[in-house]
């Protein structure tokens, strides 16, 4: 069974109160496709959103990593723009550098 922790019980001088996962409260990372560049990152409500940078130059990406909480639709339907569709995020994975020796 997996919890999330929110206010609540004491721990380590905080106070943390654990409830469990539903699909209402499922925080899922997201990659958002097609988000237009005019328009600012906080436009959609998610938990925390980031846009995509370029490797060399840092320019930025018509793509944002997000933080979607409850269940994730397809797509993400913007005012006077055209859908952006919405993609669930896997991350670069970690290697542990013993396989480059």
């Amino acid at each position: 069974m997996k919890f999330l922790t929110e206010d609540g019980h004491h721990y380590n001088g905080k106070i943390i109160k654990l409830t469990k996962i539903t699909q209402d409260n499922k925080l899922t990372n997201v990659f958002i496709k097609n988000y237009p560049m005019c328009l600012a990152i906080d436009y959609i409500k998610v938990v925390w959103a980031e846009r995509n940078l370029r490797r060399g130059s840092k320019d930025p990406r018509k793509q944002v990593i997000a933080m979607w909480e409850g269940e994730v639709p397809a797509y993400l339907e913007l005012a006077g723009t055209r859908s952006c569709k919405i993609e669930k995020y896997v991350g670069k994975p970690a290697f542990c550098g013993k396989c480059h020796e």
